[in-house]
């Protein structure tokens, strides 16, 4: 059997998400720390030696991590990533773009349904192909 990989999550997760990564612990060991409000030299103690970040914002001494092969940031963006070295370290960098994109579909959907006349607004700014906020206010 394979030793369980390292996993360093720096985020909030969801409660139900959680649970399921937990249910892989035989082959991940976790860690979680809270998450970093921004980027910033973190201890060595507290960082471990992960393969796989999961945080927004990593820490700057992300070259200490030297079995980091994955990082997975909490955002759609990815600015935050520039002045580190994961292209010269190799590692992978994944980022959160479109994990709301159901949310805010059901959000449009119920706020559209809410209001007979937000519907009807909604619908000539889809089909004028623009976007007007107060199309969807209830």
């Amino acid at each position: 059997m394979r030793e369980p990989v390292d996993v360093l999550i720096a985020e909030e997760v969801y409660a139900p998400v959680l649970e399921e990564i937990r249910r892989h612990e035989g082959r991940l060991r976790l860690k979680i720390i809270p998450r970093q409000e921004r980027s910033r030299t973190l201890d060595l103690e507290l960082l471990g030696d992960p393969e796989i970040l999961m945080a927004t914002f990593p820490p700057r001494n992300l070259r200490d991590l030297g079995r980091l092969r994955w990082l997975q940031l909490g955002s759609a963006g990815y600015e935050q990533i520039f002045d580190l070295p994961v292209v010269e370290m190799g590692i992978t960098v994944t980022n959160a773009s479109g994990v709301s994109d159901v949310p805010i579909a059901e959000c449009s959907t119920i706020k559209a349904r809410a209001s007979g006349t937000g519907t009807q607004n909604f619908s000539r700014s889809s089909e004028a192909g623009w976007w007007e906020s107060s199309a969807m206010e209830v």
